[in-house]
């Protein structure tokens, strides 16, 4: 059951962020980059460029959540992840994404939080310059 719950996670990210909504520093907008390359790398089912963009410990944890699928790495974790969805669920996820956007982001100096559509956030972290999904489930 706890595949699942890391599979939602994954998935409620993916749907969250469909738009740039209103970013307006050079900050806001890597964020929101970050955030799209992400969503982009699930929708082309690329767990590898997925796992990219997450941090260390977001890695492990997505890990550990989807161990039950035998899974020892990140990109693994995704591989399974994406096997438990069809081709309908990934359609209906690229034709949905264009309604949505990045409602809004908050930088704390090398921590952002994205506030996503219906309530949803999640948690990014600027490591050697570079911005990475710290925690895909912050809400």
């Amino acid at each position: 059951m706890k595949q699942l719950g890391a599979l939602l996670i994954v998935g409620a990210l993916l749907v969250g962020c469909g738009g740039t909504g209103d970013a307006g520093s050079t900050a806001d907008v890597d964020v929101v980059a970050v955030v799209k390359d992400y969503q982009q790398a699930f929708l082309d089912q690329d767990g590898e460029a997925a796992c990219a963009k997450l941090t260390g410990e977001a890695k492990r944890q997505l890990t550990v959540d989807l161990a039950a699928t035998g899974a020892t790495s990140c990109t693994q974790a995704l591989d399974a992840a994406f096997e438990l969805y069809g081709p309908e669920d990934f359609a209906q996820l690229r034709d949905s994404q264009a309604a949505l956007a990045v409602d809004d982001v908050q930088l704390d100096g090398d921590s952002a939080t994205v506030a996503l559509p219906r309530g949803r956030s999640l948690r990014l972290s600027r490591i050697d310059g570079e911005w990475y999904v710290s925690d895909p489930d912050a809400s």
